[in-house]
């Protein structure tokens, strides 16, 4: 696409604008996130709840988990999903497993997707057994071979070896067929192990990856660092393109590229941006992101008469796409990166600078990558 003047950019802006908010208006609440519990048995170095320090040791009653899937199953006949998250959530497994058992014979009749996002360390007699039957997904926290996921992924107790329960969950899910996934996180402490991680999901085909980039930790403020992110981002876009020819679609860096090649503007990483979730605190309050817990300024009461996709707590996060932050604009990627997780900035008016850092260099080096070919 070839910008001739400035009118014609101008034109293109309010063009694409106007595609964003009619989309933003007709979108729907499409995700419930469960927060069943702030409790976790492990210490990871990296946690972004921050839990050690946040965690007020709360857990979900079920009747509150029971008001919630009926409050967002009424909302519209649309397919939607549910996460059952934490903390630990398998620590409240009977709880769980109740919630889950309502939902397949309440709404027997809805289509709605169901996962469990666990550390893996937690395993319930026949959960395997018990999801395959429910269509349950899981999602397993694992940060590579053992001796990186064990130096981040911390126990408290020394008998318990994170990497073993973890991968061995990870291989029950797969073994048995269960729609499953790896969730990595590249933090400060791993990154220098990068291709050493990506060696390891390789070797043992886990295909269902996905990548999440450690920016920021509650109550913390961002610290700019720009040649760490830099540097990451090269190296990430080699990586990402051995997990490709290895037959690994990782769905994050995957957005970025699909953006850039279908001429798709990205308003947000989740559907937090899209003003199209509603988490549930182990209280019962209600907020737009699981990433502010620590943070009593982002949950309210739920409301059972109200429009939530009205409230201004939700209108705050769909309003801090890229083209409402005028330093993006004369970036190459406006339209591909979303300006990142909005959690993940000191101001929602603001990109996240080491993010900004991240993503022109793991797009640049991968399109020129690519194009070499």
């Amino acid at each position: 696409l070839m910008i001739r003047n400035t009118d014609d950019d101008r034109r293109l802006f309010e063009d694409v604008s106007a595609k964003v908010h009619q989309h933003l208006e007709k979108a729907s609440i499409t995700t419930l996130l469960l927060i069943v519990t702030d409790r976790c048995n492990l210490r990871c170095v990296y946690c972004f709840e921050n839990l050690q320090k946040f965690s007020k040791r709360k857990s979900m009653s079920l009747i509150r988990m029971k008001e919630a899937v009926d409050h967002f199953l009424g909302l519209d006949r649309g397919e939607k999903t549910i996460f059952f998250y934490g903390g630990e959530p398998l620590t409240e497994w009977e709880n769980v497993k109740q919630c889950i058992q309502y939902v397949r014979t309440r709404h027997r009749n809805r289509k709605v997707n169901l996962q469990i996002t666990t550390n893996g360390t937690v395993c319930p007699e026949r959960l395997i057994e018990f999801c395959k039957r429910h269509n349950v997904g899981i999602a397993v926290s694992i940060d590579g071979p053992a001796e990186i996921t064990n130096a981040t992924r911390r126990s408290p107790s020394r008998d318990l070896d994170v990497f073993q329960r973890s991968f061995q969950l990870l291989c029950d899910c797969r073994d048995a067929g269960l729609k499953y996934a790896a969730l990595c996180t590249i933090s400060h402490e791993n990154a220098g192990h990068l291709e050493k991680i990506i060696d390891f999901f390789i070797a043992e085909k886990i295909t269902g990856l996905a990548l999440n980039l450690n920016v920021r930790r509650a109550g913390e403020s961002i610290q700019e660092d720009s040649s760490f992110w830099d540097d990451l981002g090269r190296r990430m876009a080699v990586q990402y393109q051995r997990l490709m020819a290895n037959g690994v679609f990782e769905p994050r860096g995957l957005s970025y590229l699909r953006g850039i090649a279908e001429g798709r503007f990205t308003v947000a990483e989740c559907d937090a941006g899209y003003r199209g979730q509603i988490v549930v605190d182990p209280e019962g309050l209600i907020g737009p992101c699981q990433a502010f817990l620590h943070n009593p300024d982002f949950w309210i009461p739920i409301d059972h008469k109200a429009n939530i996709r009205s409230y201004p707590l939700w209108l705050r996060f769909s309003q801090g796409t890229t083209l409402e932050i005028i330093s993006c604009r004369h970036c190459p990627f406006v339209g591909t990166c979303s300006g990142g997780c909005r959690y993940n900035r000191n101001d929602f008016g603001q990109p996240n600078p080491n993010f900004c850092c991240y993503i022109r260099s793991f797009l640049y080096h991968t399109l020129t990558s690519l194009e070499r070919r």
